[in-house]
């Protein structure tokens, strides 16, 4: 490491368990996690990892706070406790969710997300699409992109809201952009979706004014939306 006396962290809950993520050769000290979107749980538990030289720094701190207090996660950690009243029912969820894990293999997992990114990215691609973030930056489980046909997002977001309970994300901020998230629990390849926004798409093409862009809504990929 070019700073020594410098600590690493990152959060990784759109990339932790659908990438490889080599934390001692990355130089990661502290690896964080959600169990919302790659491990494709509800949100509520928090997952983390602690490298011996951050633990070792934190045992020197007489401040250490209550949250991120490592030392105090290790002493429950080896007892088998969480500092403070767990979810219990993430708990289970989680275990589940290891298991399912280990039985299709973390290679398998890896090659089924990027076999889904490159599905959907292959769509939107020939549909006109560009990705909004700038070439070899995007994710491998979630495809944001430009609105560069100029379709009215949030006629096509009411739609599909009111009508099939599907909502895709704009993001953050004041871009016209899209957010299509492809972590793909089911049966393979997405195919268990259902075509609602097809059907989206149909009803706005017929209600839409001509030259407002909505007819130019393509057929959003099966397996790319997240349920409301």
């Amino acid at each position: 490491m070019s700073f020594p006396t410098s600590f690493r962290s990152s959060t990784t809950v759109s990339s932790f368990s659908a990438l490889p993520i080599k934390k001692d050769e990355l130089g990661i000290d502290v690896l964080i996690t959600g169990s919302q979107k790659a491990l494709a749980m509800p949100p509520g538990l928090a997952i983390f990892s602690v490298s011996k030289r951050a633990l070792d720094r934190a045992a020197q701190m007489e401040s250490r706070g209550y949250y991120f207090d490592f030392v105090e996660f290790q002493k429950n950690h080896e007892n088998g406790m969480t500092p403070s009243t767990p979810v219990i029912s993430l708990i289970y969820a989680l275990k589940s969710k290891l298991e399912d894990i280990k039985a299709e293999g973390v290679e398998a997992r890896y090659a089924r997300h990027a076999r889904l990114n490159k599905k959907v990215r292959d769509f939107f691609f020939a549909k006109g699409f560009k990705l909004f973030p700038k070439e070899g930056h995007g994710s491998v489980t979630l495809n944001c992109f430009a609105n560069t046909l100029n379709i009215d997002l949030a006629a096509l977001n009411k739609t599909l809201k009111s009508k099939h309970k599907l909502v895709i994300d704009g993001g953050y901020g004041k871009a016209e952009r899209e957010n299509i998230p492809h972590f793909q629990h089911g049966r393979r390849d997405g195919r268990n979706h259902r075509p609602a926004p097809r059907l989206a798409r149909k009803r706005a093409r017929r209600n839409a004014k001509t030259g407002d862009g909505v007819n130019d809504i393509p057929r959003w990929s099966a397996a790319s939306l997240t349920r409301s």
